[in-house]
């Protein structure tokens, strides 16, 4: 059985939110609520549940002020309503979050993988990352998930990213290739803001990586790394207009 808490300051968001635990995920029993910064740093320093839903913006002030608690020694799932530079915060530190209205399914899936969280002794390294990642002006860091943990990385340090099945391999200058369990896809989405450019179906390459442009029908790059990669005839054009915004 796991203790959760709720910090959200919309009581109809709340008493959604628990109504669904209560029907679909039997193993979670909701101990309190709370609806404000003030009220949730009060609370979880006495309460220790095993599961945190904290919503992001709350009346007096952010879900993320109460990040800073040092006993912080249970699982976080966001709830929010789309916030795209904080969403984005959260998908970087490889933490779950929840977007309102709430899915049935979405709340099911998020307390299955909370079971697992005695095996990531890594929450709080992930949620200081992500205070770290909020206190700047751009997302300079990133944790992977790979099948033994996660490893926290530079975004600036990845040469580029390769699909490898539904999984996909990243590779960087100083340090050894890591396979990571999200898609291309998912990188492409991630890191479109961060001089990556998918130049081929299976390769996302960092643009600031490249050193020199081989043409040819697609042509290709030779990179930092030494490595080659083939640009397809179709993103061609494409990418030699993001290699020359980035020059």
């Amino acid at each position: 059985m796991l203790k959760a808490v709720i910090v959200e300051d919309e009581q109809h968001s709340a008493d959604a939110l628990r109504i669904i635990l209560e029907e679909y995920c039997p193993d979670v029993q909701v101990s309190n609520v709370y609806h404000s910064v003030k009220e949730g740093r009060k609370g979880l320093s006495l309460e220790k549940p095993d599961l945190l839903f904290l919503d992001i913006m709350l009346s007096d002030g952010s879900g993320f002020d109460l990040l800073d608690l040092p006993d912080l020694k249970y699982k976080v799932i966001f709830t929010t309503a789309f916030d795209y530079y904080a969403l984005k915060a959260i998908r970087f530190s490889a933490l779950d979050y929840l977007l309102k209205p709430l899915n049935i399914k979405e709340v099911c899936d998020a307390v299955a993988k909370a079971h697992e969280f005695n095996r990531f002794a890594d929450e709080k390294d992930r949620v200081k990352l992500l205070v770290k990642n909020l206190s700047g002006e751009k997302l300079k860091h990133i944790a992977l998930p790979t099948q033994t943990g996660f490893n926290f990385v530079e975004v600036a340090s990845i040469v580029r990213v390769e699909a490898d099945g539904s999984y996909s391999r990243l590779f960087f200058i100083k340090s050894d290739p890591v396979l990571v369990s999200h898609n291309l896809k998912y990188f492409e989405n991630l890191l479109k803001d961060h001089s990556f450019y998918r130049v081929h179906h299976s390769h996302l390459v960092n643009l600031s990586m490249v050193i020199r442009y081989y043409n040819g029908k697609g042509g290709y790059l030779s990179l930092q790394d030494g490595s080659s990669v083939e640009v397809s005839k179709r993103r061609k054009t494409d990418m030699i207009k993001e290699l020359g915004v980035r020059g």
